[in-house]
């Protein structure tokens, strides 16, 4: 009789609060790691391209959701050493731009220690603005369909306390962020929000 009587209210709520396009709001994270292998004796300096696909692969969005906001919760560095690497520590610091064009900075001179293993990523805590942004209207524009141009992270620094080391290392460079979107979906009345 229970069961009857639940059966009964499912099958009525269309019947109360009608059925049509209503909006709901979603987040998705965006977690991009990336490895840069330096090899150098002395300064270096290396880079990725990161494509629309790239982040676009990484994400479940629908194609007809409207993004309404995107933060970029943290950056990242993680280090693992590989044999034959003489420093103990470095100064790196990391650049953000299209491919091609200016570069913008989101850290400079963050000191990355070269010891131990498993060691967890680190994150960034003085972040500029300028590059962080500039990261921030890319994966905007993919998201958006806006921009379909690559971007180029470069990451360089210098082996310290004693510079000239050579520098055996892999650095993972990791991207967290967070996309929250709207949806029109079919839906009770009674949920949601109206579809503009």
């Amino acid at each position: 009789m229970r069961k009857l009587v639940v059966l009964t209210l499912v099958l009525a709520l269309p019947i109360f609060f009608g059925c049509e396009k209503r909006k709901f709001y979603f987040n998705v994270n965006l977690n991009k790691t990336e490895v840069f292998t330096i090899n150098q004796t002395g300064a270096f300096s290396v880079n990725k391209i990161i494509t629309e696909a790239d982040i676009l692969q990484l994400l479940d969005i629908p194609t007809d959701a409207t993004i309404t906001e995107i933060n970029i919760q943290s950056i990242s560095l993680k280090a693992e050493v590989k044999s034959g690497n003489q420093a103990i520590s470095l100064l790196v610091s990391g650049k953000v731009g299209d491919v091609g064009a200016q570069q913008f900075t989101m850290f400079n001179n963050t000191p990355v220690v070269l010891a131990g293993v498993n060691v967890p990523f680190i994150g960034l805590n003085s972040l500029l603005a300028d590059g962080v942004n500039k990261l921030k209207n890319k994966i905007n524009g993919y998201v958006n369909k806006i921009d379909n141009g690559a971007m180029l992270i470069e990451l360089s620094g210098v082996s310290e306390p004693t510079t000239g080391q050579r520098v055996f290392v892999d650095l993972l460079f990791k991207i967290t962020a967070t996309i929250k979107y709207s949806e029109c979906l079919d839906s009770f009345t009674a949920f949601g929000d109206d579809c503009e």
